[in-house]
């Protein structure tokens, strides 16, 4: 069963990162961070003990599960990987992250309880893996430049950041936005119109994005959909892993989307039904589908020590890490012909779905990861990255930043 990323001793004597692999969303028939991080160091080099690895969990709210990462149950390995990992999970919501204390079992620093009043941004305790544990509002609160090699997961967090949404016009590219029409506060006064011309962000976003695409494929476009959001946090993401040799890090980002850019993804689902996006506004869930195209040339752009890795569908990626071979173990451990077993294949099944809105072919998965480390198995190919003119090139992610805040 192969790990996506290994690294031994450097030849510095540094310590550059285990290994990072997930398998998302297969409740207890997932192969667990640790299982295949320890397979890869253990049985294929000489046992080390490892240093500190940052592990970052930024996912968005209800998305994240720390059982899913195999990071619930206390486990020892012979080199020592899992005492080695300090855990950060970035989260907005406080009763996601009660929740998600309660899973892991942390036994909170200087305080009594755990519910959603203790489990602040900042908070920090132990797990009943002996793990550290801390909570963040933000990618930028999570330390870094300290030496330290960072692991970062991203699982449906992308899908969730906002949008621009650009239509071609005779004046050339003008912003969709929402018009309120009436004199109450009734939903029924709010529209979608066209700006009167190109706007800043037309300016900036879309053009920007043309340019980092095929020429012929750009002409054809009549219509643009970006997140610049998005761009400045996948850039941050590579600064993270490739901004320091001597901390190598790498990332997985898993979501819902396609290598190249989208017309009109956004959508609103309230109480698990899609919705008019202007129905009920501030009351439902807003998503949009991730171009990771868009974000390997961010992350490529961002800093010269970080390669992306083009996307592989959910399918190539489970399939990759053996899920037939685990799924049929824990089946077997269940009863052939048990509820459980007919259950774990049936999440298999429709994980690795292809053909319609199969989640297979609809996850992708993408790798980001400092150049210092070997190339991912799965993630073969590295991204190369269009040459941008100038003139619409980003200045890193603090470019994408400033644009956010206006």
């Amino acid at each position: 069963m192969p790990a996506l990323w290994g690294a031994g001793q450097k030849a510095d004597g540094g310590t550059a990162i285990a290994a990072f692999v997930v398998v998302p969303s297969m409740p207890r028939a997932s192969t667990t961070f640790e299982d295949l991080a320890s397979e890869l160091i253990a049985g294929k080099r000489p046992p080390r003990r490892l240093g500190i690895i940052r592990v970052i969990c930024a996912c968005a709210s209800c998305e994240m599960s720390p059982t899913r990462l195999g990071l619930g149950a206390p486990r020892t390995t012979e080199n020592g990987f899992a005492d080695a990992c300090e855990v950060e999970l970035v989260e907005v919501s406080a009763s996601m992250r009660a929740e998600q204390a309660s899973t892991l079992g942390v036994e909170l620093q200087g305080s009594e309880g755990g519910g959603e009043e203790a489990v602040v941004p900042g908070a920090s305790g132990v797990s009943a893996s002996g793990n550290k544990v801390t909570w963040r509002s933000a990618l930028g609160k999570v330390p870094d430049g300290d030496g330290v090699p960072s692991l970062i997961l991203a699982h449906e967090l992308f899908d969730a950041l906002p949008v621009h949404q650009f239509r071609r016009t005779d004046k050339g590219w003008c912003e969709v936005m929402v018009e309120w029409g009436g004199e109450t506060d009734e939903t029924e006064d709010l529209k979608f119109v066209l700006s009167p011309g190109p706007t800043t962000a037309a300016a900036a976003v879309a053009e920007r994005r043309l340019a980092a695409m095929d020429k012929v494929q750009a002409e054809q476009l009549d219509a643009l959909e970006a997140s610049p959001a998005s761009w400045a946090l996948a850039a941050e993401v590579a600064r993270r892993v490739g901004g320091d040799k001597s901390a190598a890090g790498a990332a997985l980002l898993i979501d819902y989307g396609k290598f190249g850019p989208y017309e009109a993804s956004l959508q609103a689902i309230k109480e698990h039904k899609f919705v008019d996006l202007l129905e009920t506004p501030g009351e439902a869930d807003l998503s949009a589908y991730v171009d990771f195209q868009a974000l390997a040339q961010a992350a490529a752009e961002a800093v010269p020590g970080a390669v992306a890795y083009e996307p592989v569908d959910q399918r190539t990626l489970l399939m990759s890490l053996g899920i037939d071979v685990r799924t049929e173990m824990l089946a077997q451990a269940a009863g052939e012909a048990s509820e459980q077993a007919a259950a774990l294949r049936s999440q298999r099944d429709r994980l690795c779905a292809t053909g319609g809105d199969g989640m297979g072919e609809r996850f992708m998965a993408m790798a980001i990861a400092s150049k210092e480390l070997p190339p991912p198995p799965v993630f073969a190919r590295p991204y190369e990255p269009f040459s941008v003119p100038q003139a619409v090139a980003p200045d890193g992610a603090a470019t994408w930043g400033k644009l956010q805040q206006r």
